[in-house]
């Protein structure tokens, strides 16, 4: 049969239209094992028309005729006469050279090789990939893609009759083929091989998964559908054109305004083996040619040449210095305008959309009509030292185009931007674009740049368009330029030749075409991204993924599991429909194609959510081709989807969000950056409440909620189970993985902060409620790393003032109360809220310092005084209103935050930062120059500085009271006294620190008693030397008198005078009293001993004088002292010796009055209307005598009544008294005082 059908192709069809396979298959039955090696290489030799294997052993009878039929066959060609399998697939250089002649015996072939061995079908599927993979490859697969049914139908087909071990091979083999050609019919088939088998997975769905996975690996997007396939020799494409209905070669004169050449092209190889091994040859790939000119493109050394010859001699153009590699495809263009004036015109090339080269040469004139070849010279020149042997093209070219102008490089720019697909004339874009948005998607800039040629300028100026999809029966490749424009092109205006109206050659020019020459071949592509789109896309895909939780195809009923091969494979898939095509992405951007993916995989076992899901996912974020809506649309789906990932590993989690912690970090990419900050500190912040939070919350809770990740939290059980076995497999973390997952959230939101357009008053509120959430669910963790977050914010520079007005409206209740004064008349009138101001933040700070952790009240006490701090810093105290409160009131907010303000939570480190902004300096030991920049601290201070231990609250407590006896005093204490009831803050801290510290009481009293003397000393002294004041304005200024007055309020309030002595306090009291008064008494006395005038000081002190004298008066008083019988108690004694003392200084003091109002000018008196004071201080001591004698009287006649046979002893009074007696008579007494 071999002989008889051997090079004989008519006789072949012939033979194969009578003879039906199955009439081969009928009259062969197969031996019990199968078809034999002898039979399968006889089909073989049949399929390649060539004795590859020896079958003419049968002649071994008759040798000489076996002779005659070798030495016929020899003649031909060489013959293979293999021995075995292995004969031919070591012989390199005998695979290269068989080609598949018979391609519809294919379906002979593979009956019998399927009803083989399994040995001996590996080796028929391993030659047949040896062949898809040899030099004549591209031959090969023309040829068995060329029926109706090809090769991969066949074995799709038939692939579960292959023996198991052959699958993979049988897969290559589909695989070597589809990755070049595949159909649609061959893409069905696949799918359908994929298809569940009930609980089961497809019987070989991991290697189709693998197959497919490859294809879309091997797709090469710079590779055209169509091409022209040369394989040397005798290979390339000539130019025809029809004039005057006659076939002409080349055309009929080429551009003299300018020219264009553009083309793709593949080198397959530089070898020109077909004239000797080894030997590199010359490919040209666009010739213009005349007898005595010619134009020439071609690539020499692995570089692209042009060359130029005018009269036989070459002009010279420099190298490019381009270089060319092999298997590559390649945009050549290149453009000259022809310059009228004779001056040398630049020659552009650009290569693959980039200027490549350009030089000033003379442009190309031909006399004559000029040959043109493309991928050949085609003819032999004598003036070139080139054979024409050697310039055949190894390799593909795409469409080719030639037009009679010169374009700029924005234009050839556009050219390479339409793509290797691009076979139209330039007209419309609108027209011509689905084909090529399909493919891949562009810029802004770059449609703009496509714009600039498809837009029909170009269109009128093309001369040659010859596509590898435009052929007809013969093979001949059509004109495919634009019909209406085929004779005008050739005229004057366009070519620069004069024509006439009525020149016979107007009409000459009919149409330019491409003869294909012997050794060239029309190859179409197929490739799997394209051919998908026409079955659905890449929704076709989106079934796989419920297919993860099926069994193994042999697997037993209960043994679930998860197939890495399966899901690694799958997802591999998905990840490169998509960027592979336009048309995908496309889908997936309308059809919110990732969120429907997420949803699916949110269905299947957290088993199968595996660290390649993620990395796939990121390479698809990380992806320049892909759109930033998809880049938005996937970071949504898979990255901020808290629920997609939260049973799986916590080192997966910990990724997840690591990456996007990376992004930020890194910022080497602006859109993802971008992406990542549009979530916001608030999305990160609901992920950590809802996803990583140590505590269980109530799910009516946030019912009413309508954001996503709420959504997503509601619908999560603690537990995962199997979706068919109902087991668990898949637990939320523990909370030891939350801590670690929230580490890298709470980074991410530390990186987030330090831009501040992140940070808007949506972010203060969401953070302010965050603080609040996890304090009412007691997740101390998660508060104690979200106050570091506010911290954060609050330090950054200009951040602290906008999150505190931006919190203004934070709650809707004013917190701005004044304080309880202890003083009558202020105590009468009601508290008035001032409904301007609103709490703002501060209702923050009241929660958070009532929750009893000794972390929290330490973090919060320093959020607040930094809060204050920027209030006080604010221009005009701007602050205090969007704070919530006045700043004279704002001491009401600090006793209710020292109220709850534990011991365990107060330290040294504390008061002292409290007291470093109370100075505003951080060196506060040993520095006399320290200055009150913030009074408003000074209540806090007082009030949590007896919390902690005696020698640390007597430390302060001195650095407190230096601060009124530096340099700066007078300051200091101006600062203090502006402070609300400043004089309750010092008192109440003398009565905490006389309950808890005796050990240190009495310093601490010292140094009250220095602050206090301050005080009043900068009161009445503050005009003692200032004689030009005017004496009537100082009799109106009651300072003095209001401050003294106010002292002795709360000591009389503090310290109550009237305790029991028993209690063994009354002592301490009474002298507490009696010691400060006799220091002011002394003070004033002394000040009117020093020299000068002290009118002024008479004047400042008159008030101050009369209210002592009035206190004074009031303890003398026994009134009230009493016991029940009316008589004196028994206590009279005790009490004498501390309220009696106080008379002495005070008599010096109306005696030093007197004596300086003696010493003034007469005039000076009467000015400073200073008779008044003298007069007072003559009736206060007279008044304070006869008190004395009348008291006195008392007490002698109290000691005088001696029991009967009691002797008395002397009375300590009697050398006061003289031995006088006193009258019965009553002494005159003061008004009574109102304490």
């Amino acid at each position: 049969m071999f002989l008889m059908l051997h090079g004989n192709t008519q006789f072949y069809n012939e033979f194969r239209h009578t003879v039906e396979d199955d009439q081969f298959t009928s009259v062969l039955a197969p031996g019990e094992n199968g078809y034999d090696f002898k039979l399968v290489s006889c089909m073989i030799n049949l399929l390649l028309d060539r004795l590859v294997f020896n079958t003419l052993s049968f002649y071994h009878i008759f040798p000489t005729f076996g002779a005659f039929v070798l030495q016929t066959l020899q003649q031909e060609e060489t013959l293979g006469l293999a021995q075995s399998f292995d004969d031919v697939l070591h012989n390199t250089a005998l695979l290269d050279s068989i080609r598949v002649v018979r391609p519809d015996f294919l379906t002979v072939l593979l009956f019998f090789m399927l009803r083989t061995d399994a040995q001996l079908q590996n080796h028929c599927l391993t030659l047949l990939k040896a062949l898809l993979e040899s030099k004549n490859q591209q031959l090969n697969l023309i040829s068995i893609t060329s029926q109706s049914k090809s090769l991969v139908d066949l074995l799709l087909d038939h692939l579960e009759e292959f023996h198991t071990s052959n699958i993979n091979l049988v897969l290559d083999i589909i695989k070597s083929i589809a990755k070049y050609n595949i159909t649609t019919q061959q893409l069905k088939k696949i799918f359908r091989l994929l298809h569940t088998q009930g609980n089961h997975r497809a019987r070989y769905s991991n290697q189709i998964l693998v197959m497919l996975n490859e294809l879309y690996e091997a797709t090469d997007s710079s590779r055209p559908d169509h091409s022209f396939l040369l394989t040397p020799s005798c290979s390339g494409i000539k130019v025809v054109s029809m004039v005057r209905n006659q076939s002409m070669d080349g055309i009929l004169r080429f551009p003299n305004v300018g020219f264009t050449i553009s083309l793709w092209f593949n080198v397959a190889s530089f070898l020109a083996n077909w004239i000797m091994d080894g030997e590199f040859g010359i490919p040209h790939l666009f010739s213009v040619i005349t007898d005595t000119a010619a134009f020439l493109v071609f690539i020499q050394d692995a570089s692209l040449v042009i060359k130029y010859y005018q009269n036989g001699k070459e002009v010279t153009i420099p190298a490019t210095n381009l270089p060319i590699s092999e298997n590559r495809w390649y945009h050549l263009l290149i453009t000259q305008q022809n310059n009228r004036m004779g001056k040398p015109h630049p020659l552009t090339v650009m290569l693959d959309g980039n200027c490549s080269f350009e030089y000033a040469c003379p442009y190309p004139v031909f006399t004559s009509s000029p040959k043109i070849y493309i991928g050949t010279r085609g003819v032999d020149l004598a003036y070139t030292n080139i054979p024409t042997t050697y310039t055949d093209f190894n390799g593909e070219i795409g469409t080719v185009y030639l037009l009679n102008r010169a374009i700029d490089k924005r234009q050839a720019k556009g050219i390479h931007l339409l793509g290797p697909n691009y076979m139209f004339n330039f007209e419309t874009l609108h027209m011509e674009s689905f084909a090529l948005t399909e493919r891949r998607s562009f810029s802004k800039e770059e449609l703009d740049t496509i714009r600039s040629v498809c837009d029909g300028s170009l269109t009128p100026s093309i001369l040659v368009n010859l596509s590898a999809c435009v052929l007809d029966k013969e093979q001949k490749v059509i004109d495919n330029t634009p019909p209406q424009y085929r004779q005008q092109k050739w005229l004057s205006s366009v070519m620069g030749v004069t024509i006439g109206k009525d020149s016979k050659d107007l009409f000459f020019a009919q149409h330019v075409n491409g003869v294909l020459l012997a050794g060239t071949h029309v190859s179409s592509t197929r490739q799997i991204s394209t051919m998908l789109d026409s079955l659905g896309g890449i929704k076709l895909l989106f079934p796989l993924l419920p297919q993860l939780d099926l069994l193994e195809p042999d697997a037993d009923e209960a043994a679930f599991g998860v197939s890495p091969t399966f899901t690694s494979e799958c997802y591999s898939l998905l990840g490169q429909a998509v960027v592979s095509n336009a048309g995908s992405q496309r889908f997936m951007l309308q059809h919110n194609g990732f969120g429907i993916l997420a949803y699916l995989l949110q269905k299947t076992s957290p088993e199968n959510l595996t660290e390649l899901l993620l990395n796939q996912m990121v390479n698809l974020l990380q992806n320049a081709e892909l759109s930033r809506e998809l880049h938005e649309q996937i970071f949504k789906a898979f990255f901020y989807n808290p629920g997609l990932w939260i049973y799986t590993s916590a080192s997966l989690q910990e990724k997840v969000y690591g990456f996007l912690l990376d992004i930020l970090k890194s910022n080497d990419s602006p859109e993802l950056v971008s992406i990542v900050k549009n979530v916001g500190i608030e999305g990160f912040c609901f992920i950590l409440r809802y996803f990583y939070s140590d505590m269980e919350i109530e799910i009516s809770e946030e019912l009413a909620d309508d954001r996503d990740i709420i959504r997503q939290w509601l619908t999560l059980d603690d537990e995962f189970k199997h979706p068919l076995s109902g087991e668990v497999v898949g637990k939320k973390p523990t909370q030891e993985e939350k801590a670690a997952v929230r580490k890298v959230l709470m980074e991410i939101i530390t990186t987030l902060i330090q831009d501040r357009s992140t940070i808007t008053k949506a972010t203060c509120f969401n953070l302010a409620y965050c603080i609040l959430w996890c304090q009412r669910n007691k997740d101390h963790e998660l508060l104690l790393a979200f106050i570091d977050l506010l911290n954060q914010i609050l330090h950054m520079e200009g951040m602290g003032a906008f999150f505190i007005e931006s919190m203004a409206g934070f709650s809707h209740v004013s917190l701005d109360v004044a304080a309880t004064s202890m003083t009558a008349e202020e105590q009468s009138m009601p508290v008035v809220e001032n409904r301007e101001l609103t709490a703002g933040i501060l209702p923050l700070f009241l929660t958070l310092v009532r929750s009893g952790e000794k972390d929290v009240i330490v973090e919060m006490l320093r959020m607040f005084v930094w809060v204050v701090t920027l209030c006080e810093q604010s221009p005009d105290g701007r602050l205090w209103k969007s704070l919530g409160v006045q700043r004279l009131n704002l001491h009401v907010m600090m006793d209710y935050i020292s109220r709850y303000v534990t011991k365990e939570a107060m330290s040294e480190d504390l008061i002292r930062f409290l007291f470093e902004e109370m100075v505003g300096s951080k060196q506060i030991e040993e520095n006399d120059n320290l200055t009150m920049k913030r009074m408003v601290f000074i209540p806090l201070f007082l009030q949590l500085l007896p919390l902690l231990d005696s020698q640390t609250v007597l430390k302060y407590y001195t650095l407190f009271i230096n601060l009124f006896t530096n340099i700066n005093a007078s300051l200091n204490l101006k600062q203090l006294l502006s402070l609300p009831v400043w004089c309750d803050y010092i008192f109440s801290f003398i009565c905490v620190v006389r309950k808890q510290f005796q050990d240190i009481v009495e310093s601490v009293w010292g140094q009250l008693q220095t602050l206090l003397i301050s005080i009043v000393a900068s009161s009445v002294e503050k005009y003692m030397y200032n004689n030009t004041v005017n004496f009537a304005e100082l009799q109106k200024d009651r300072e003095s008198e209001h401050l003294i007055s106010t002292i002795f309020r709360a000591i009389l309030h503090y310290i109550d005078t009237n305790e029991s002595p028993k209690s063994g306090e009354g002592s301490w009291s009474k002298g507490f009293y009696a010691d400060f008064y006799v220091q002011v008494v002394n003070r004033i006395v002394n000040s009117l001993g020093m020299p000068g005038d002290k009118s002024s000081f008479l004047v400042t002190v008159q008030p101050v004088v009369v209210y002592l004298y009035q206190h004074l008066v009031h303890m003398l008083d026994p009134k009230g002292e009493s016991d029940q019988s009316g008589q004196p108690d028994e206590f009279e004694v005790e009490r004498n010796h501390y309220n009696w003392q106080l008379m002495y200084p005070f008599i010096t003091l109306t005696n030093s009055i007197i004596d300086t109002i003696g010493r003034l000018p007469a005039e000076t008196v009467k000015a400073a209307n200073l008779q008044g004071l003298l007069q007072q201080s003559y009736t206060m001591s007279l008044k304070l005598m006869l008190n004395v004698l009348q008291r006195y009287n008392l007490i002698i006649n109290e000691h005088s009544a001696i029991d009967e046979g009691a002797v008395s002893g002397p009375s300590p009074l009697d050398d006061l008294l003289g031995g006088m007696g006193v009258g019965s008579t009553s002494a005159p007494t003061a008004p009574a005082f109102d304490r």
